[in-house]
């Protein structure tokens, strides 16, 4: 009896690969099973080889895993790229003319199993050609002697709009599945424990981000399609509608963000989402709404660049572009999620803080958090509290008895009281110039120096409730593993195979990029090996932490830009290379 499952189904294009693997992970996750997922795809509709990966584990994960107990082969391409990582006793399903069962070595001498079935004749014979993915999931979860009517309770919700008889040749597809493991794998099979299923939900980080912002009261999206952060739109498109809200596919990248700053202006909690060539584009509005005070909500997946890049990739490079990119100087607030739960936190708590500091607050999410999915805690929307900072009510406004409003007063914290347009009393001037108290264009430079001062410093103090993530072993650790977005998971698990090597090392997983939390992060700092784990070439977390930090002399990265997220092998692998060399 086993207590995990790593599984993978590998294919071209257009062929089914997906659904086949959502269909798979959530029924691991109807078991009672914590469930994460990774895909990968090439940027093209149709063609070319990809695959989705799921992990299940009966106590939490948060990683896809580094191996493959199980592999559907639906095209010609997913064995050779993936036999390198076959678990031993790994059964592999391929198509094939006839049914035959052959056992193979990987070249590091790992034995793995090959079952070749004809799947595409036997879904003719069934009555449906297109049911072949069935039948290999059939194998799939017999393998593992999941109880069936889990997977027949889901083809009956999918294809409840074709009618019965799509349902039936499913199922009998599924059936089939199970007659040939029986047949010809009794030996293969390996049931998963039960496991008490559990309150979860199954999403993925552009989902609990969208989710997040509903919750926090986002009444209006603007942005326009790019991956990976096109579900967030998406998404909201179905939902903002039931509460009032509006979402709006504009013409370009850069009219998604003057709208959405439009809105704010007047009152709405707006928001726009993008990955970095639409961050590049959107760059001008973005100081725009620094030097107007606008408060904006910017989610920004990361994906492979510069340009064009690898656009269904995963890649961590934008990291310096969201902390400084703006001609000039702005204030702002990065936030970078760790898990996809904290997605939906942490885009709940990003519109309280642009409103708060009255500047943009950009949430760093990354290819692998953002389009993958994971089995979460169902989310407790009672953190989930709204604080307009300073926004003035009508009487308010009135109180304050001015004919002009100073929009832009001075003030001790450096945050002005806001009106809203077309308020009695809350007439005020906004220009994306430099500006005095009351708005008007101003050049003088006293005046010029205040305000600098007044927007760069305000946002000194500002703080999540978790700027960061700490193992509870870090004080007695020697070596300090820090990251940043969907590493999280992998890191985790490096660390505890270190602890169980004699390496003392612990986790320190930042949500909060700018500003940073120095005061709290500079004991934690103190006396250890630092090295960052990033998904990029130039080490932009490593080089922002030593910015703050006298880290210099002791800290390192281990760095990955392939377009491939980082495994616990290849960061093991580094990190033994790397204290190898510096001792």
């Amino acid at each position: 009896m086993r207590s995990s499952i790593e599984w993978m189904v590998g294919g071209q294009q257009g062929e089914g690969v997906d659904s086949t693997g959502e269909l798979f992970a959530k029924t691991l996750v109807r078991y009672g099973y914590s469930v994460s997922t990774y895909k990968q795809f090439m940027s093209r509709i149709k063609g070319g080889h990809t695959n989705y990966k799921v992990k299940a584990t009966d106590q939490r994960n948060f990683y896809s895993g580094d191996g493959i107990d199980i592999l559907l082969c639906l095209d010609k391409e997913t064995l050779p790229n993936h036999e390198g990582v076959l678990n031993s006793g790994a059964v592999v399903i391929q198509e094939g003319k006839e049914i035959t069962m052959e056992t193979h070595n990987t070249t590091s001498g790992t034995a793995y199993t090959i079952f070749t079935v004809p799947l595409k004749q036997i879904a003719k014979e069934l009555g449906n050609p297109m049911a072949k993915n069935m039948i290999a999931l059939g194998v799939s979860v017999s393998l593992l002697e999941l109880p069936v009517d889990i997977l027949h309770n889901f083809i009956e919700e999918i294809f409840a709009k074709k009618g019965e008889e799509v349902i039936s040749s499913n199922k009998q597809a599924v059936l089939k599945g199970f007659e040939l493991t029986n047949e010809h794998l009794t030996n293969q099979i390996s049931e998963l424990k039960p496991t008490a299923t559990q309150n979860h939900l199954f999403i993925s980080g552009n989902e609990a981000t969208a989710y997040g912002s509903l919750m926090a009261g986002c009444r209006f999206l603007s942005a326009y399609p790019i991956t990976p952060a096109s579900e967030i739109m998406e998404w909201l498109s179905e939902r903002l509608p039931e509460v009032g809200g509006t979402v709006m596919q504009v013409e370009d990248e850069i009219a998604g963000l003057c709208f959405a700053i439009g809105a704010s202006y007047s009152g709405v909690r707006a928001m726009t989402s993008t990955s970095g060539p639409g961050l590049s584009l959107k760059t001008e509005a973005l100081g725009m709404a620094g030097m107007s005070e606008v408060p904006i909500v910017i989610v920004n997946s990361q994906r492979g660049g510069p340009s064009t890049g690898l656009p269904t990739k995963h890649e961590q490079s934008d990291i310096q572009h969201m902390i400084y990119g703006t001609h000039g100087e702005i204030p702002r607030i990065v936030l970078s999620p760790a898990t996809i739960e904290d997605c939906f936190y942490i885009a709940a708590e990003g519109f309280n803080l642009a409103d708060i500091y009255q500047c943009p607050v950009l949430i760093a999410l990354d290819l692998g958090l953002s389009m993958n999915k994971m089995t979460v805690p169902s989310f407790d929307t009672k953190r989930v509290a709204i604080d307009r900072g300073k926004l003035l009510s009508k009487d308010e406004v009135k109180e304050m008895g001015e004919t002009h409003f100073k929009r832009y007063r001075f003030t001790e914290d450096g945050i002005s009281p806001r009106p809203l347009p077309g308020m009695e009393h809350g007439v005020h001037t906004t220009s994306s110039n430099e500006h005095d108290e009351s708005g008007y264009i101003s050049e003088d430079p006293e005046n010029r120096i205040n305000m600098m001062r007044k927007r760069l410093e305000k946002v000194k103090h500002a703080m999540i409730q978790e700027p960061y993530k700490l193992s509870s072993n870090h004080a007695e650790s020697e070596l300090l593993f820090v990251g940043m977005g969907s590493t999280y998971g992998m890191i985790q698990e490096t660390v505890a195979k270190l602890n169980e090597e004699g390496v003392k090392a612990a986790h320190l997983h930042i949500q909060q990029l700018y500003p940073l939390p120095m005061d709290e992060l500079a004991p934690i700092f103190q006396g250890k090996r630092i090295v960052t784990v990033e998904n990029n070439y130039q080490s932009q977390l490593l080089q922002l932490l030593k910015q703050y930090a006298p880290i210099h002399d002791r800290a390192s990265s281990i760095n990955q830009y392939d377009g491939n997220p980082f495994t616990v092998r290849s960061i093991l692998k580094q990190v033994k290379e790397l204290i190898t060399w510096q001792h």
